[in-house]
């Protein structure tokens, strides 16, 4: 598969970069006063709202979801790809180096604000080693404590989802799309009877937890291994427009069986949304052409993800505790996490990313030439 074959991949990263950005800052920030506060160690602001709020925060539409649904859609396109070329234990080696060297920077930088802030604030900063230790390595799911950066939990889907497809590397270069609604199956199985299980199995209600907290999304990301069988021409028209269709059925049935049934039906809409438009973009990428803004978008689209959230809200709520214009505050810490996702990206992500895959490629030489 060519790049030029998903350029549209490429733009619609860039997307959900800036409709996740848009909807923490814009909406987030100004709806949520209570968590900002908690995750900032933070006053509560009293500062009145952007009359731009009315945009995130309709009823029916969420552009956070909607991001983080287009980001999934594509990591399920885009990981199959790597799999043609690099053995399983070379592609989580690489993926290793993709995710955590950027991934612990950007967390000791928000880590270090966040410090700061609470000496700023007078308030104590209570996180210890332990809860900062299984952040660092993506295991708080495993280790049952909370996120500090509240953005990290995809991360930990998609390690379980690379996980996966190294498991099934076989079936997914063939384009077996039996081995994709066998795992399906199994997710709404686990996921009905969970109760159950738990009953007959009450050692296994930590794993039953765990599997709750990642297996839904693991199920939507399949969707995107559908459509990256057709683009490499593994299936036809027909099955991709069959398949897709009923992997979403499966996914919105699953929905209200998991640890997120509160979240049923309005934010599985936006997952609706997301794949019509990465559908839409899928049936339409020969038209695609490259775009200055989109893919700078995408190219920084990774630490801007990390560190929007910290230190965009901590600058906010300094920036609103002087009075400053709600607007003006707000695209202050916009242009504050660009730059800093933008070095990030240049300083580290580019060179841990070229590092991890020359090392996977000297230590586990076997790759294959398609």
């Amino acid at each position: 598969m060519t790049a030029e074959r998903y350029v549209f991949a490429n733009q619609l990263r860039g997307l959900a970069a800036l409709c996740v950005v848009c909807a923490h800052l814009g909406g987030l920030y100004w709806v949520e006063r209570q968590l900002v506060a908690g995750a900032t160690f933070s006053p509560v602001t009293t500062a009145a709202a952007p009359p731009t709020l009315a945009l995130f925060t309709t009823a029916w539409l969420n552009l956070g979801p909607f991001g983080v649904a287009l980001f999934f859609l594509i990591s399920g396109f885009v990981i199959p790809i790597s799999l043609e070329r690099l053995t399983p234990a070379a592609f989580l080696m690489a993926r290793a180096f993709r995710i955590f060297p950027t991934y612990w920077l950007a967390l000791a930088i928000e880590l270090a604000v966040v410090a700061l802030g609470a000496a700023y604030w007078h308030h104590p900063f209570t996180y210890g080693a332990g809860l900062m230790l299984s952040n660092a390595f993506l295991i708080t799911d495993i280790a049952n404590l909370p996120t500090v950066d509240f953005v990290n939990w995809t991360l930990m889907i998609e390690i379980k989802f690379y996980v996966l497809m190294a498991l099934l590397i076989v079936p997914v270069r063939r384009g077996s799309l039996i081995a994709l609604f066998a795992v399906a199956a199994f997710i709404l199985f686990v996921s009905r009877f969970s109760h159950e299980i738990f009953l007959v199995l009450p050692q296994l209600g930590n794993t039953l937890r765990i599997f709750e907290m990642n297996a839904l999304y693991v199920l939507f990301m399949l969707i995107g291994v559908v459509f990256s069988y057709h683009a490499r021409g593994l299936i036809g028209n027909v099955r991709l427009w069959t398949a897709v269709p009923a992997l979403f059925v499966l996914f919105v049935i699953c929905w209200p069986l998991t640890f997120f049934r509160g979240d049923f039906p309005l934010v599985t809409l936006n997952y609706g949304y997301a794949l019509l438009v990465f559908g839409g973009a899928y049936a339409l990428r020969g038209a695609i052409k490259p775009s200055r803004v989109f893919d700078f978008f995408a190219a920084i689209s990774y630490p801007l993800y990390l560190v929007h959230f910290l230190i965009g809200f901590s600058l906010m709520q300094v920036l609103t505790s002087w009075n400053v214009n709600a607007l003006l505050a707000t695209l202050a810490a916009l242009a504050v996490v660009i730059a800093l996702a933008t070095f990030l990206h240049y300083a580290i992500e580019l060179p841990s990313q070229a590092a991890g895959k020359a090392l996977a490629m000297r230590v586990f030489p076997a790759v294959r030439s398609g």
